[in-house]
């Protein structure tokens, strides 16, 4: 089964694309092993996440309006964002998942949302420390998704919306309530 989605989607991404989701599925593999996961399901989530992250922006768009999946209108006003809602709707229908966990890893990794699951939280923080990842940050997000979840989206978050703020970037609402609720869980357990 993942062998054949390795070939599926390594026919429509590039070669750096294939390669990043290769190492987000490694990675989201390593954290799923540390938390005692679901290894083949953060493999595939994982692999999954970027799947239509290559289509054109028209079809793109085409695929969200017609996936019958939720999405803000802060998303629908940001392209960059489209690719986690077709991807997961190519989960769902071209490949026939029905683990919701799975999909719902691959829909939030761009955008998170509050008192995810395990698995959501694997895949959101596997792509932004992805063996591939170089910002100046990421030594420091790597050490923290290995000590504690819960800090590591927060520490997370924080850097995403700091970064979307400089940029004048709108914050999808779910990004921010995610933020919100982690921190209210780290300041819970002394860990802000």
């Amino acid at each position: 089964m993942i062998d054949s989605y390795k070939s599926l989607i390594k026919q429509g991404l590039s070669k750096k694309r294939y390669q990043h989701s290769i190492y987000v599925a490694d990675e989201c593999k390593k954290i799923a092993k540390k938390y005692g996961a679901d290894v083949n399901d953060a493999y595939i989530a994982g692999l999954l996440h970027d799947a239509k992250k290559d289509v054109p922006l028209e079809e793109l768009k085409m695929l969200v309006l017609s996936s019958n999946i939720e999405v803000e209108e802060v998303e629908l006003n940001s392209p960059q964002l489209w690719h986690a809602i077709a991807s997961c709707q190519f989960a769902r229908d071209e490949l026939g998942i029905s683990n919701i966990d799975i999909l719902n890893a691959i829909r939030y990794h761009t955008v998170a949302r509050p008192n995810m699951s395990l698995l959501e939280k694997i895949v959101y923080l596997g792509d932004i420390s992805s063996e591939d990842r170089t910002y100046n940050d990421v030594g420091k997000v790597r050490k923290l998704i290995y000590s504690n979840l819960d800090s590591a989206m927060l520490y997370v978050l924080k850097f995403v919306i700091t970064k979307l703020l400089s940029h004048k970037g709108q914050v999808p609402c779910t990004t921010i309530q995610a933020y919100n609720f982690y921190l209210s869980i780290s300041k819970s357990k002394n860990l802000a």
